[in-house]
């Protein structure tokens, strides 16, 4: 359970799922689908709602979680599978 996190809160230019801020911690929840999961999808596959190659939507997310880690937060990848 997270009690001690809020959603909607802006960190740098993002809005991570699930944030502590006192403790620096982030939760992060990424859908198979949306994030295209690794196990289930191949680098080039190319998802028409993102408009983006699951490589490209790896790369997007990976800039995200050095962005937060700059900031000095922990993250924690929750996947939906």
């Amino acid at each position: 359970m997270l009690v001690d996190y809020k959603t909607n809160v802006k960190i740098g230019k993002y809005k991570p799922d699930y944030v502590n801020e006192d403790t620096k911690h982030i939760v992060e929840v990424y859908g198979d689908y949306w994030h295209c999961n690794p196990n289930l999808y191949k680098p080039e596959y190319y998802h028409k709602n993102v408009k983006l190659t699951a490589k490209q939507i790896w790369d997007r997310d990976n800039e995200r979680i050095e962005c937060f880690k700059k900031l000095g937060y922990q993250i924690k990848i929750v996947w939906e599978s």
